[in-house]
């Protein structure tokens, strides 16, 4: 699973006759480290990291205090870290006098796949765009705009 937040917990179908669980959660299906529960359900004690894969795999123990085999290992990624804001380059701020044909360009934000540009009379309205790059070549003639952007 991708993008989970680092609060969550990793839940499992609970078995009958279980009298406790081993969680092991590591950089890896062997390595990491290994946590005793009773329920089935384990919550790290502090968030996670962001932006980094955890494999985690279970087993049960039963009455007589014998442990299952674990469970086949399955795989998630926390939730990325907060992208950095655009930073615009062209047009500048302002300019005015500005060519139809001129694109909008902006630096690479690291991470981002894609961005949503706004361009329109003032900040907080207008037409907004999805774009895969850091540059955008508008069509129509937008005359006069100020523009916003994000990276996703």
């Amino acid at each position: 699973a991708d993008c989970v937040p680092v609060a969550d917990c990793l839940d499992w179908d609970s078995v009958t006759g279980a009298t406790g669980y081993q969680v092991h959660l590591g950089s890896d299906c062997d390595t990491g480290t290994t946590h005793d529960v009773v329920d089935s359900e384990y919550c790290p004690a502090s968030d996670l990291p962001l932006g980094t894969v955890y494999y985690w795999k279970v087993r049960v123990q039963d009455r007589c205090g014998q442990w299952s085999d674990w469970s086949e290992c399955w795989w998630f990624e926390t939730e990325p870290a907060e992208l950095d804001i655009p930073t615009l380059l062209a047009p500048a701020d302002n300019d005015e006098c500005v060519p139809v044909a001129d694109c909008f360009d902006w630096d690479d934000v690291t991470d981002a796949v894609e961005y949503e540009i706004q361009i329109g009379p003032d900040c907080n309205t207008g037409a907004t765009y999805l774009v895969l790059d850091s540059e955008y070549c508008p069509v129509p003639d937008l005359g006069r705009s100020r523009r916003r952007l994000r990276s996703w």
